[in-house]
């Protein structure tokens, strides 16, 4: 029976990691984070890296940097290389902290060129990452990607996978990212199945992403939630959504509040 556990990006809580924070999630109903680096210094991590490994916070998902430079859907052998790089690093983070499932970007939105050629380059790299992630209990997962972005459509992000271990490699959905077509979320969730290892959770206005809570957009929650228990979802299920307050406190009693909202949901619905 599908039943999520609240998992929160961390960054949309506190960017500044200190022992009060900390101590905040420790207490809070929130079973998991997911750590996006792009938001973090070197010595936030360290500083998580204790409370991490004393079993005080769980990280459950690893978000590798993206944006700029860290694109695998190029024919720049360059970047893409370096990108991989990148990605390695994230998965030995991963690794270390017991996160199961590293999200990442296929690329940045793209003015032209062919798109075919460039998810074959994607998919090339993600067999290299994939190696990478040999014995050890860490997933890859593709993020369904907004505008022009490569992976802005379920069929770019089939044609990625396409031959690649999918016990190892699958998708993060995004419900903010499909533009002017959140009244596909049921069908899309139910079409993908288990190649969903993460959800990305927010709402938007049906135009542009806008990352607000749940519930104050217009993407059909009823819907969604009970097309997530219709395949009884069991991957991670992550707010990465504009919280509401001034002070951590305040942010984590407003996502907390809101997950309860959706939980009523899918139990009306099952």
């Amino acid at each position: 029976m599908f039943s999520p556990k609240l998992s929160v990006s961390l960054h949309t809580i506190s960017t500044k990691i200190n022992e009060e924070l900390i101590a905040l999630l420790e207490k809070s109903c929130i079973a998991s984070l997911e750590l996006a680096l792009n938001h973090f210094s070197t010595e936030d991590i360290a500083l998580l890296r204790s409370a991490v490994h004393s079993g005080r916070i769980k990280i459950s998902s690893i978000h590798a940097r993206h944006g700029g430079q860290f694109v695998i859907a190029t024919d720049d052998a360059n970047i893409r290389m370096s990108t991989i790089s990148e990605y390695s690093c994230a998965i030995e983070l991963a690794k270390e902290f017991g996160a199961g499932v590293v999200v990442f970007h296929a690329s940045s939105a793209i003015e032209s060129g062919d798109r075919a050629s460039k998810i074959a380059y994607a998919r090339k790299a993600l067999q290299e990452l994939i190696m990478k992630c040999e014995n050890l209990a860490v997933r890859l997962a593709v993020e369904y990607l907004p505008r022009t972005c490569i992976g802005n459509t379920k069929e770019e992000l089939l044609a990625m996978l396409e031959g690649l271990d999918s016990k190892r490699v699958g998708i993060c959905l995004d419900v903010n990212h499909l533009m002017d077509k959140p009244g596909n979320l049921p069908e899309l969730v139910d079409s993908l199945g288990n190649k969903i290892f993460e959800v990305h959770l927010s709402d938007y206005d049906g135009a542009d992403e806008k990352h607000w809570l749940p519930g104050e957009g217009i993407i059909n929650w009823k819907a969604l939630m009970a097309s997530f228990g219709k395949i009884d979802y069991s991957g991670l299920f992550n707010y990465e959504a504009k919280l509401p307050g001034e002070s951590p406190k305040e942010k984590i009693k407003a996502v907390e509040e809101n997950f309860n909202w959706l939980c009523n949901l899918t139990n009306k619905a099952q």
